[in-house]
């Protein structure tokens, strides 16, 4: 076996991903801005309203006043970088942030098998100094999303195990 074939085998992916659903986020957009075209591509910034959280280990409400900063590059794809707090039913605070890309409609229509629906997809991290959900720390989740205009979009949010 050959030093290439060695290293490919090694660091081949699993067949899946182990991953644990965690919650369906939907977000509730305030307002927004369009910034315009910048030097890195053309910049929008949206303003959060609230939205909802729901799952089996946790649900509550996402508070007002998080950030969407959105770039749209000259692909059109737009790379999303969100910053939001989530209030648990019984009171606990998260702050959630998380990255990725809005596919454009030609590209979810030939995406990934089984997900051509989700124009968005991102990786998610929390913070969380309540001890109920101090398990989300070290949490790494990925969101799959859609977005049906004039509504904010819709995730479905998992965690990687």
């Amino acid at each position: 076996m050959s030093s290439s074939t060695a290293i490919a085998a090694a660091v081949a992916p699993p067949a899946s991903i182990p991953a644990e659903f965690l919650f369906t986020l939907s977000l509730d957009i305030a307002w927004a801005h369009d910034i315009g075209a910048t030097p890195l591509g053309h910049k929008r910034f949206a303003g959060i309203a609230g939205g909802r959280f729901e799952g089996t280990r946790l649900r509550g409400v996402v508070c007002a006043g998080g950030s969407d900063w959105i770039q749209v590059r000259p692909d059109d794809i737009r790379q999303v970088d969100v910053r939001i707090l989530l209030q648990t039913h019984d009171g606990a605070l998260i702050a959630m942030r998380y990255e990725g890309y809005r596919l454009p409609a030609a590209q979810t229509e030939t995406g990934l098998a089984g997900h051509s629906e989700h124009a968005y997809r991102v990786a998610a991290l929390f913070e969380c100094a309540d001890a109920r959900y101090a398990w989300l720390n070290g949490t790494l989740a990925v969101g799959l999303g859609t977005r049906v205009p004039p509504a904010g979009p819709v995730y479905e949010v998992f965690s990687v195990r």
